[in-house]
């Protein structure tokens, strides 16, 4: 689920934070990101059919991570370039999947900055936690959250707010 406001954001320079948290019962996989930088195709967000609503974007997606007794936290940073005929996103990965050292039981405030050379800087709960550098699409005008279901069923995610500035 994308649920974004629509609204154009301001150019870059920018930062978007959110607090946010799973929810209990969290299972392995379950997520929540930042969408940023993001082309619209016309849809409503969401899209009443799953669609995306969004077709070029950045994803910052934080995961809740289980085995064997030991639960983390990880994101990642990936360019969308577009959707393949099953709406599954054309990637290109910015930041691999990178553990970050916060409570995966409690609220992580993520924030994520965009320069206009197309510095890009991803930090949890102020320690900076990746950089990349893609200036694609960092002009296109809209932004957006995400929760995402691991494998296992539904997840919830409380975001407790969010800003650009």
């Amino acid at each position: 689920v994308i649920v974004s406001p629509k609204i154009p954001s301001k150019p870059a320079p920018y930062t978007i934070e959110t607090e946010a948290k799973i929810r209990t019962s969290r299972q392995d996989g379950d997520s929540y990101g930042i969408i940023f930088g993001a082309s619209t195709d016309g849809q409503k967000c969401p899209a009443n059919d799953f669609s995306t609503c969004f077709e070029h974007y950045y994803e910052m997606l934080a995961r809740y991570r289980i085995t064997d007794g030991d639960s983390w936290m990880e994101f990642r940073l990936v360019s969308v370039g577009g959707h393949d005929e099953n709406n599954q996103a054309i990637e290109t990965e910015l930041i691999g999947w990178t553990k970050v050292d916060q409570d995966p039981d409690g609220f992580v405030e993520w924030d994520v900055n965009v320069k206009v050379n197309g510095d890009i800087t991803v930090k949890a709960s102020d320690d900076v936690v990746g950089r990349a550098n893609d200036s694609k699409y960092i002009n296109n005008p809209f932004f957006g959250l995400i929760a995402r279901s691991g494998t296992n069923g539904a997840s919830e995610v409380k975001f407790d707010f969010y800003e650009v500035k």
